[in-house]
């Protein structure tokens, strides 16, 4: 009897799943289901979708820049070249210029222009200062005639005072000729004679042009 009573408990039970068991599931909400649309992807497609990629590539970082200054190359020691020291020749004595050799200084060596001795005269740095004293008292007057010239004679005393004055070539003017007369008479005395001139008188023939 309990065999029969199972049997149809088990059966009312199938039954029941069978009609109530959907309808009870269909009730339930489920959430939408998102569609996803596939396409076909050729070869080709991604060849070109690779090359993109490659050629933007991903941004570097920035390196900062830094100024690197170049090596210098050490000098080889067997190349380099000893310098020799460059020694200074010594200072010539005085006695072999020939400054030293005549007793005359290196400024007196030339006789200066426009003037003349009557004797052996070596001294023309006393030459030169009698000229300068002349010059500087000679008033010339204003010629229009060029290249005027005259020669004017005067003998120095040991002591310096004029012994004879003269004009020895005219230049046909005569107050020219007298303006340089004047000069040499205004200029004396002049100063005495050097110890290196052993006489006692110096001719002297000045020249003054104009």
């Amino acid at each position: 009897m309990w065999r029969y009573i199972i049997l149809s408990a088990a059966g009312h039970a199938l039954v029941f799943g069978t009609l109530i068991l959907p309808s009870i599931l269909s009730s339930k909400t489920f959430s939408p289901v998102t569609v996803v649309n596939v396409k076909m992807v050729q070869p080709q497609s991604i060849a070109s979708l690779l090359e993109r990629v490659s050629e933007t590539g991903e941004p570097k970082p920035k390196v900062p820049q830094v100024n690197v200054k170049p090596e210098k190359l050490l000098p080889n020691p067997a190349k380099t070249r000893k310098v020799q020291p460059v020694k200074r020749a010594a200072a010539e004595p005085e006695s072999s210029t020939p400054a030293a050799q005549t007793g005359v200084k290196k400024s007196e060596q030339n006789l200066p222009k426009g003037i003349e001795t009557e004797q052996d005269f070596k001294d023309y740095e006393y030459l030169g200062t009698l000229m300068q004293k002349i010059r500087s008292n000679w008033r010339y007057p204003r010629l229009n005639a060029p290249n005027i010239k005259t020669v004017v004679y005067f003998r120095i005393n040991r002591d310096g005072r004029v012994d004879r004055v003269l004009v020895k070539n005219k230049s046909g003017f005569m107050n020219f000729d007298s303006s340089a007369y004047e000069a040499v008479v205004k200029s004396a005395p002049y100063p005495p004679l050097p110890e290196s001139y052993s006489g006692n008188q110096l001719g002297i023939y000045l020249t003054f042009s104009y």
